[in-house]
């Protein structure tokens, strides 16, 4: 019998010869036996293991996976299989499918609870979240049932006991979000529209670049500056092809260099604007842009089209439309064929709507709030991968910050930079108000472009997109929160992409405390969304300089001194300052005041260097810059002075002036005479004819303490007078803290307005340290946060984007950079007018 049942099957792969000639009978079971259908499968069963095939499943993906073109039976027996040339119905493919799905055998449980049957959708139809994911996630059901988009929860509903529609309603409609909604509760439905709609293109364009996003190993410069904007990404078809049914090749994904003219035109994609649009698709990135054909849009709105025959309140996306036809003016006749269809509401339905908007417009017609405008900047020169979470998230569980000590901090200024950028600003400003010593400006810019060069970014235009104003109040844990929510729906941004990726949220100090508490109060959500380890808070360079030049005001601005002290009161009614408000401190004003004095100050250091040289001193009614020009003129004393000389001078001046040892020698505790000469004892004794000529020729200062109310009835005693020279030269103690600070604020306004801002970092290196002296406890406490992040947490890539993204490009200015900060930058203003005036 088993001689019988093999002849035949080696036919064709065997010579006969080696299998002892053929056998003409034809194969009987042996009557008297009874063989059922499972005997038979049992049998075939085995002679698929003993062919090769390990499994069932092997010997059906090998069956129809391979182009079979050798023996006849083979591919015959194939096709009309696949084509259903069988008359009865139960054995054609279709029914074979289902038979697989409803066996009793394909119900898997788990501790006796039955799991539910998990297919894989193509890339093409997945929710736009993890779209571009390297590796392809099972969805958590898949369901055909339309019910769960019909939940109100979704928001395709309107119904009679539903609130009333608002504006609010209207704008935080997110396409992309409804896509999301649908194609996650209905993937069966939404990946048989994908299928018909996403064409061959557009599968490979997306393989592509999901593959990009997978595996961002490409060649990069160790200059960002000299990296170009990323390369373009195709999200979307470029044009309207349609596959036709001569896609029959293999089912591996083909690039679109791949495709022919020749498949094109059988496929009948040779439209007239299909070259177009491929340009288009390589020039665009997001297929959201108007003029841009999306198909998973189209098929999310075509989807909830036929909600509406499904349910007749089902209408919120109808509603959108109608509306959008009556601001377009559209005639009635179209309102009322789009209403067929299922895409628009009734005219009158329309007006109905109309009218509730209205009343929602006049409950708020007399109101007036306050706002916050957001600025959204995009970046350009960011490295792949920069923003990814993953990275951060592990350097934050391994606490490598608790390693920071101040020895690092203090190791990690650059002295030799801060000095040498100290002495060219000083050679700036002489340069700028001394006409002779013009011939030097191109030696004392170089200094700036190459030797003391950190990192300047290219120059570039930035991409500044204002987002809506909102009427909500940041100044809380709540708003922020609120704010951020906000931002993320005008923005289009998918929640679920948010557990991989941080965007950069920047403000002022008190909006980057509150988005700290937020996450800190948050820290116990169920994902990171939830948790907002998204939110990436970064203080505002423009504040921090802000903040900066109040501290400065707040150290040497003395109000019970007043005017007759010598100091930057003083200066400020010398410069008809006198309207300044300190305590505002604006910022504008401010600037000028630090900027004139400081530069006044570096001026008349040149002066006493000149007189130290020459032994002769001016009279104290010339002017200062008539005092200054005759040294370096013709005939002057530095008539030919070489740029070396010049630099000398400048570094004596920095020593002397705008260092912390030049404060601690006026204060007598360091001897520097190679810098100030012979060495001043503050013990000496000094007779009172001396004492005298030094008040006299000190401005005059009332030495009667104030007056204070009474409020006992002892009297107080009058408070000593107190002697200055008992602790060195306070006057000059004062000045050179002054100029110190000074110095560092403007060269950090120097530095962005330069694009380097490489030099911006090693200001704020200092400013580590001194914003804890000045009092400014909060801005201390944020760079020190900053320090830990470039030391230990922040990857180079997200180190360099950060550096990078710090300032923008102004068009039509002498100073192409100016301190703003990055992503989004968020602003309150004290009522709606103002707001929607700054964004617009």
């Amino acid at each position: 019998m088993a001689e019988a049942f093999a002849h035949d099957l080696f036919n064709g792969i065997i010579p006969d010869t080696a299998l002892g000639g053929r056998q003409r009978t034809q194969f009987k079971w042996p009557p008297g036996i009874e063989v059922s259908v499972e005997d038979r499968v049992l049998v075939v069963l085995r002679a698929i293991k003993r062919a090769g095939f390990s499994t069932l499943g092997e010997f059906l993906a090998e069956l129809f996976r391979n182009d079979f073109n050798k023996h006849p039976t083979v591919y015959h027996t194939i096709a009309s299989f696949l084509r259903a040339k069988e008359k009865r119905l139960q054995n054609h493919p279709i029914a074979i499918i289902k038979l697989i799905f409803e066996h009793r055998k394909s119900q898997d449980y788990i501790d006796g609870v039955p799991v539910e049957p998990n297919f894989e959708v193509p890339r093409y139809a997945l929710p736009p979240s993890v779209r571009l994911e390297a590796l392809i996630p099972s969805p958590a059901e898949n369901t055909t049932q339309t019910r769960e988009l019909l939940l109100p929860t979704h928001g395709f509903l309107r119904r009679k006991k539903d609130a009333p529609l608002t504006w609010d309603m209207l704008l935080l409609l997110d396409m992309l979000r409804t896509q999301e909604t649908v194609s996650f509760h209905a993937p069966a439905i939404f990946t048989l529209f994908t299928t018909i709609a996403v064409n061959r293109n557009a599968r490979a364009n997306l393989e592509a670049t999901a593959g990009l996003i997978a595996n961002p190993d490409r060649p990069e410069d160790s200059n960002l500056d000299s990296a170009g904007p990323p390369d373009p990404l195709p999200f979307a078809p470029s044009s309207d092809e349609s596959e036709g049914s001569s896609d029959q090749g293999s089912p591996s994904r083909p690039s679109p260099e791949s495709i022919s003219s020749s498949e094109k035109e059988s496929d009948g994609e040779n439209d007239s604007d299909s070259e177009e649009n491929e340009q288009n698709d390589q020039s665009e990135i997001f297929p959201e842009f108007l003029g841009r054909r999306d198909p998973w849009q189209a098929v999310t709105v075509f989807i909830l089209a036929l909600l509406v025959f499904r349910n007749r309140f089902a209408i919120f996306l109808p509603i959108v439309v109608g509306i959008f036809l009556f601001t377009c003016n559209a005639h009635r006749d179209i309102i009322a064929l789009l209403c067929r269809l299922g895409l628009s509401v009734s005219y009158s339905m329309i007006l109905a709507q109309l009218h509730v908007l209205a009343a929602d417009s006049a409950s708020q017609l007399h109101e007036v709030k306050s706002g916050t405008a957001a600025t959204v900047i995009r970046l350009v020169g960011v490295r792949a991968g920069a923003f990814l979470s993953e990275p951060l998230r592990k350097a934050f569980q391994e606490k490598k910050r608790k390693n920071l000590t101040v020895k690092q901090l203090y190791d990690d200024i650059d002295w030799v930079h801060i000095r040498g950028i100290g002495k060219g600003t000083v050679l700036r400003i002489w340069l700028k108000y001394i006409p002779a010593l013009h011939s030097h400006r191109s030696a004392v810019e170089n200094l700036f472009l190459s030797k003391y060069r950190k990192h300047v970014l290219q120059l570039r235009k930035s991409e500044i997109h204002a987002a809506r104003p909102t009427n909500i109040d940041e100044s809380s844990t709540a708003g922020v929160a609120s704010v951020l929510l906000n931002l993320l729906g005008q923005l289009s941004i998918i929640p679920e992409t948010l557990d991989r990726w941080r965007i950069m949220i920047c403000g002022d100090q008190l909006t980057i405390d509150r988005i700290r508490k937020l996450r800190w109060y948050s820290r116990k959500g169920n994902n990171p969304f939830e948790r907002y380890e998204w939110a990436f808070p970064v203080i505002q360079l423009w504040h921090l300089k802000w903040n900066w030049q109040k501290c400065i005001f707040r150290l040497h601005w003395h109000h019970e001194l007043g005017t007759g002290i010598f100091g930057l009161h003083y200066d400020c009614q010398l410069l008809d300052r006198g309207k300044f408000n300190p305590e505002k401190c604006d910022f504008y004003p401010a600037h000028h005041i630090l900027e004139d004095r400081f530069e006044t100050v570096v001026l008349d250091a040149l002066r006493l260097l000149c007189e130290e040289a020459t032994g002769v001193a001016n009279e104290p009614e010339i002017k200062l810059l008539d005092a200054i020009q005759p040294y370096f003129s013709p005939q002057g004393h530095f008539e030919d002075c070489s740029f070396e000389k010049l630099e000398e001078l400048a570094d004596t001046v920095y020593k002397r002036y705008m260092t912390n040892a030049a404060a601690e020698v006026a204060l007598g505790h360091k001897d520097r005479p190679d810098i100030y000469g012979p060495a001043w004892n503050s013990s000496s004794t000094v007779d009172e004819s001396d004492n005298e000529g030094i008040a006299s020729e000190a401005p005059q200062q009332s030495t009667a303490p104030p007056r204070k109310k009474k409020r006992t009835r002892a009297k107080v005693s009058a408070a000593p007078a107190r002697n200055f020279l008992d602790a060195g030269d306070q006057v000059m103690v004062t000045l050179c803290n002054f100029m110190r600070m000074t110095f560092w604020y403007l060269e950090l306004c120097s530095a962005v307005a330069e694009g380097d801002i490489g030099r911006v970092f090693e200001v704020i290196k200092l400013l580590r340290f001194s914003f804890w002296g000045a009092g400014s406890t909060n801005y201390g406490n944020e760079l020190l946060e900053l320090a830990c992040n470039f030391l230990y947490e922040w990857s180079d890539q997200l180190s360099l984007g950060r550096s990078s993204t710090t300032t923008r490009r102004t068009p039509a200015t002498s100073n192409p950079y100016v301190a703003v900060s990055v992503t989004i930058r968020i602003r309150t203003f004290p009522d709606s007018k103002s707001c929607f005036s700054c964004v617009r």
